[in-house]
């Protein structure tokens, strides 16, 4: 260490050629002020002087970018349309039966649907029968529906057979197929609606036409008849009508509305039978209607289970002349009393493309309850139990347009009493037809039947038996009360004569009741004094061609100090109720009330006034 000697370091050198080859190089400064001026101003000016130029061509190809993205990007698949299925069938469905099942189709979309294709998917023990509209395959699975607009509907009514185990449940389901109008993609909506098959045992049936016109009367039959070993109860018949039905009358008259009847109680192999009658007035021709009709029971909430149903199909058809009558003034039941004027409207109407020209209207009684001499219809021949109208008597029939439609009127009595023989169920049946010089026979109308009421009556005479004439204070009087009946033409089902009796009920003797075959038909209830004539059928032509139906008995009056001057009442309120066989009507009488003074042959001569 003591050797090391400090030396300073020399300054580094580079020889002159590498210096230059490394130092660093001046760059060449480009002075502006060298510019020609005139270069300057001119490009200031071009840009001054095409500004809007520039604006609009960089505008012009923005448009064409955002017009190119649009053009050539994929649009996106529309969403599925609002769109609505409901399936109306019986939650309650037979073991072994008919249904009718409702698909109804709602479009509630904006958009307009097209191509709709319905397919069935029936569950197992389902069979189809008939439907509306018809189905495109055997089977019955798939329907071609019409396109639908926004708020657009259609419906599909089906008759389908079922048969399962009681307990087992049943899924009906449904697929719609459709597509938008700009859109091939189909899309399909389903739905589905859960039964039960329950115990029915009733079998249903409709007998009816297959084929009418809008102007015809038409008669529908609804048949039932309890099929199982046990007895049904808290039943109910209920029709469904189709689309421009117009009920005229049921027989029986329905309990509810115009189409719902009580069956009540069947035993097994106990049946019935409903007969709807009506038109079509308000259908259109060429469409096929449906009549359906169930059973249903009542449970213990109140509530009514389908147990059965079936349907019948009813083509309208068209007519090139068109006529039809009614009964003016008349709902429901069609029934007339004897003595009644009637009332009719004609309506006719030509639905052809070429003029109709000699128009011939005619219209056939058939009655022995009509006075042929009462009938009058004004422009019209008669003729016995025909009117007929024409171009001679009525201008208006001479030529009558496509489309020209017009009303008639034509009236008759009603005989009373209706016929003067023993005639039963009297009717008034008046049948229309219509034709004209293009037509080879005449077209028919309908045929309307005019049920006639049974007159019936009832009296009630007083007769002296025994004891004080006029009655005396603290003496008996015995006298003796007869009611008598009388009818007309119909039997008078469940009928019966009520009255009370003015008397203590000792004074009553039920075994002075004639004829005996009467006696175990009068009652008399001795807390209310009420007397029941239990008379049941009261005939046709009883008190006409056949004795009164009467009844006999006595009574014992003893008068009191205070019924002095009085003329005592013996019977009050006296009444007769029933129904008529024949049109299903209601029958109630009165007559007066049975006083002292009522006594046969007294003639006003004092006897029944109470003395001293």
């Amino acid at each position: 260490m003591d050797d090391f000697t400090k030396k300073s370091v020399p300054d580094s050198t580079l020889d002159s050629a590498t210096k230059s080859q490394i130092a660093p190089q001046a760059v060449e400064k480009t002075d502006l002020s060298s510019l020609p001026q005139e270069a300057v101003m001119s490009s200031a000016r071009f840009f001054a002087g095409n500004k809007w130029y520039i604006v609009l061509l960089v505008l012009g190809v923005a448009i064409i970018g955002v017009l190119a993205l649009f053009a050539f990007r994929k649009n996106p698949p529309p969403k599925e349309a609002n769109i609505q299925v409901t399936i109306d069938a019986p939650e309650d469905l037979p073991s072994s039966g008919d249904i009718v099942v409702k698909v109804n189709v709602v479009n509630a979309d904006s958009a307009r649907l097209i191509g709709l294709e319905l397919e069935m998917v029936y569950p197992e023990g389902f069979g189809y029968i008939s439907s509306t509209p018809t189905a495109k395959n055997l089977p019955g699975t798939l329907f071609s529906l019409p396109d639908l607009g926004s708020s657009e509907n259609t419906v599909v009514l089906l008759r389908l057979k079922t048969q399962g185990g009681v307990g087992d449940t049943r899924t009906i389901r449904t697929r719609l197929r459709y597509h938008y109008t700009n859109f091939n993609s189909v899309f399909t909506r389903e739905t589905e609606k859960k039964g039960t098959f329950v115990a029915s045992g009733l079998k249903l049936d409709i007998q009816g036409p297959g084929e009418t016109n809008n102007s015809q009367l038409v008669h529908y039959i609804i048949k039932y008849v309890n099929n199982s070993d046990k007895k049904l109860e808290n039943g109910r018949i209920e029709a469904t009508y189709p689309k421009g039905f117009v009920f005229s009358v049921g027989e029986p008259v329905p309990v509810i509305s115009k189409n719902i009847w009580n069956v009540g109680s069947l035993e097994p192999n106990q049946g019935g039978q409903i007969k709807v009658t009506g038109t079509f007035a308000q259908a259109t021709p060429g469409e096929t209607q449906t009549f359906a009709v169930m059973y249903s029971v009542l449970d213990s909430q109140g509530l009514y289970h389908t147990q059965a149903a079936t349907s019948f199909n009813t083509v309208i058809a068209s007519l090139p002349l068109l006529v039809s009558h009614a009964l003016d003034g008349q709902e429901g039941a069609l029934v007339a009393n004897p003595g009644d004027t009637l009332n009719y409207t004609v309506r006719y109407q030509n639905n052809a493309t070429f003029a109709a020209t000699a128009v011939n209207i005619v219209v056939s009684i058939d009655s022995k309850a009509v006075d042929v001499n009462s009938i009058q219809a004004e422009g019209a021949v008669i003729s016995g139990n025909t009117i007929t109208w024409n171009a001679s008597s009525f201008s208006n029939l001479e030529v009558v347009n496509p489309g020209e439609s017009g009303n008639l009127r034509f009236s008759m009595q009603v005989r009373n009493p209706p016929v003067k023989d023993t005639s039963r169920q009297v009717d008034v049946k008046t049948t229309i037809k219509i034709r004209s010089q293009e037509l080879e026979t005449y077209l028919p109308g309908e045929t309307i039947q005019v049920k006639v009421s049974s007159i019936a009556s009832i009296s009630a005479v007083v007769s002296h038996v025994s004891g004080s004439l006029p009655p005396r204070v603290g003496q008996d009087t015995l006298y003796a009360i007869t009611l008598a009946l009388r009818n007309l033409t119909n039997d008078i089902n469940e009928s019966m004569v009520t009255s009370f009796l003015a008397l203590p009920p000792a004074s009553f003797d039920k075994n002075s009741i004639t004829p005996s075959a009467e006696g175990s038909k009068l009652t008399l209830d001795t807390s209310t004094g009420k007397l029941v004539w239990n008379v049941g059928q009261l005939r046709a032509h009883t008190g006409d061609f056949t004795q009164p139906r009467t009844v006999s008995f006595t009574v014992r009056l003893n008068p009191s100090a205070s019924q002095v001057g009085d003329e005592p009442v013996l019977l009050k309120n006296i009444t007769f109720t029933g129904t008529d066989s024949f049109t299903g009507q209601a029958v109630t009488l009165r007559t007066n009330d049975v006083t002292t003074d009522d006594v046969s042959g007294d003639s006003g001569g004092g006897l029944g006034r109470v003395v001293e």
